[in-house]
């Protein structure tokens, strides 16, 4: 006799639950998901009680402190950038990894039109 599962995968069965709780989804490297009347996100959490790796962390919500970076300075040398970025989410120094996803984040909010970018630095829009 074949085992025949009564239940479909579990991915299908969490996308199900997904649907029907009304629930955004973007997709970087990996999937994110809001409630639905919270896709525009306006603060970010800090990382030093809930440690997270950096691809843990949406861009949007790297966005969120980026804006914040761009407006005070208006402009910004995209490396000072990242420096600032890597600190503000409390990594102690930026690898490979970290400049990676935070070089994806810049370019993800210059494509929002979030800031723009001229030539090295990040402006206001």
């Amino acid at each position: 006799m074949e085992y025949k599962p009564c239940w479909r995968s579990l991915d299908a069965y969490l996308n199900e639950i997904i649907l029907e709780m009304n629930i955004h989804q973007t997709l970087h490297h990996q999937p994110f998901y809001w409630s639905a009347g919270n896709s525009n996100l306006e603060h970010y959490r800090s990382n030093e009680t809930e440690k997270r790796a950096i691809e843990d962390i949406a861009p949007e919500e790297i966005i969120v402190a980026l804006e914040e970076a761009v407006q005070q300075n208006l402009s910004i040398e995209e490396e000072d950038l990242i420096r600032y970025l890597s600190r503000t989410f409390s990594f102690a120094k930026v690898g490979k990894q970290i400049e990676a996803q935070l070089r994806y984040a810049i370019a993800f909010a210059v494509e929002q039109g979030v800031v723009k970018k001229d030539g090295s630095r990040i402006k206001v829009r």
